[in-house]
């Protein structure tokens, strides 16, 4: 009887304060996912533009080497980069953005 009348006496959490502690999470999660997803898209953004100056140097690298610029991107590919990048925002290479006769690549998202 008396381990019976200790089993009564152990408190627990009431469904209530269960109930508390899933809403402050879910508060807290709502809050967070923007700010991750912000941070991430700005993290991509990042990477593009670091691709895009990356580019450009190499294309001023064969300039110098070969003396005009290269007729596409891909002619950069083994000796002056390792492979053609894509943008991360977009998924796509930057092919579209490069100028020939000017050596320069124009990007925007």
């Amino acid at each position: 009887m008396l381990w019976i009348h200790r089993m009564r006496k152990q408190e627990g959490f009431t469904l209530i304060e269960l109930l508390a502690v899933v809403a402050i999470l879910a508060v807290l999660i709502l809050i967070a996912v923007p700010i991750i997803t912000s941070n991430i898209n700005d993290a991509k953004i990042t990477s593009c533009e670091s691709n895009i100056k990356m580019l450009n140097s190499a294309i001023q690298r064969y300039f110098f080497t070969e003396g005009k610029y290269p007729d596409s991107l891909d002619n950069l590919v083994g000796k002056y980069i390792d492979e053609k990048p894509k943008c991360p925002v977009s998924d796509k290479y930057y092919d579209s953005g490069y100028d020939k006769t000017t050596g320069k690549i124009t990007h925007s998202h």
